[in-house]
């Protein structure tokens, strides 16, 4: 017998039902009467707007999003993802090529990161920082090997001009 609770960290299904919520809220949104001029997101949230703005339809979007949890969670599990209280501009130079980069911005004092776990945790130490706990250096170069699949499954589903602006 098997649960969702005991499933949903899994990547492949964790990104199915991110993508999920994120379309349940908007459609939500929308039906309230709200919409927006732009969408944008950052990781499954990029796909998740462009769904949203009218780039794929359904059964496309979801082909994609299905894809790339899978590819995801096949990729060699290691690495670490730490966020920290840092500005983009102070942690990009603590950043090193090939091993440690710059996974997301998510405020002007807030930044995470993906990597190597050596190269991580050196960087994390004496800082204000946290360990994120993941299966994988999610943003990193530790996803390289997923990428051509990833790029053949995304040509593969048609693509429209979006209706609703996207940030990008």
């Amino acid at each position: 017998d098997i649960h969702l609770g005991d499933r949903i960290d899994e990547t492949q299904f964790a990104q199915s039902a991110l993508f999920a919520v994120q379309v349940a809220t908007f459609r939500q949104l929308e039906a309230w009467g709200l919409r927006p001029q732009y969408l944008g997101g950052h990781s499954i949230g990029e796909l998740t707007a462009a769904y949203l703005a009218g780039v794929w339809d359904l059964e496309g979007a979801c082909r994609i999003v299905e894809a790339r949890g899978r590819l995801m969670s096949q990729a060699p599990a290691g690495g670490l993802m730490a966020a920290l209280e840092l500005s983009e501009d102070e942690v990009r130079p603590l950043l090193v090529e090939g091993r440690v980069g710059l996974a997301a911005v998510n405020g002007p004092r807030s930044v995470v990161v993906s990597g190597d776990a050596d190269a991580v945790t050196e960087l994390v130490q004496g800082r204000r920082a946290k360990l994120l706990k993941v299966s994988h250096a999610f943003h990193s170069h530790h996803l390289d090997g997923m990428l051509d699949e990833f790029r053949r499954v995304v040509a593969s589903v048609p693509a429209r001009e979006p209706v609703i602006g996207l940030y990008g």
